[in-house]
């Protein structure tokens, strides 16, 4: 292969597939000013990401809706509609991983995100079924940039460090990934990704 790096691990979200909760909430409020308002104030990325460690959305909803009682019927729509903040698989990443697949790199997802939404759709994109592994946090409790959750992942699987390298859009992962001692790249398109992968010698 002209490199030591064996295992490709790639984060989810903005890296594989798309999420984007105004594509639940935009047509609902059809008021971008209201829409904003809700997802900046109420269901906030902190609360959305509070679940992430595992915490069940249940007492949290309840929670919530007693905080923001006037929201409620917007509050329980974020979790029984979740699957549709949900958007397609993100361009060109799946014939990278294919082309990665047919070299004979094996591939791992490993990502923030609650089992109880994960699941809803881990059947639902065909370059998940390219995966020859996956970490979800809230299956056990430990988040990323912490290096917990990587020294798990390289148990679990039972992986050196030095043979990986991880992709993540957001930029304190892929730093707390480093301190783990895995190399990582900041993903900001399957063009530039590819271009990093051809200069490292694995493409």
């Amino acid at each position: 292969m002209g490199t030591k790096i064996k295992n490709l691990v790639f984060d989810l979200g903005l890296v594989l597939l798309d999420w984007n909760r105004e594509y639940l909430f935009g047509p609902y409020f059809n008021d971008k000013e209201k829409c904003d308002w809700f997802l900046s104030n109420v269901c906030d990325y902190a609360w959305n990401n509070s679940h992430d460690d595992g915490t069940p959305y249940a007492p949290t909803i309840v929670a919530l809706k007693e905080k923001f009682p006037e929201w409620s019927k917007e509050i329980q729509m974020y979790y029984d509609e979740w699957t549709r903040t949900m958007g397609e698989q993100i361009p060109g990443m799946q014939e990278v991983l294919e082309e990665l697949k047919a070299r004979g790199y094996r591939l791992y997802a490993l990502s923030n995100w609650s089992s109880e939404t994960f699941y809803q759709i881990a059947n639902r994109y065909p370059v998940l079924r390219l995966m020859d592994g996956y970490l979800i946090s809230g299956d056990i409790g430990y988040l990323k940039p912490g290096k917990d959750i990587f020294r798990y992942f390289l148990e679990k699987y039972d992986l050196k460090a030095e043979e990986c390298l991880f992709v993540d859009d957001t930029l304190k992962n892929v730093e707390g990934c480093k301190a783990a001692g895995i190399d990582a790249v900041q993903f900001t398109g399957a063009d530039a990704y590819r271009s990093e992968l051809v200069r490292r010698g694995i493409l």
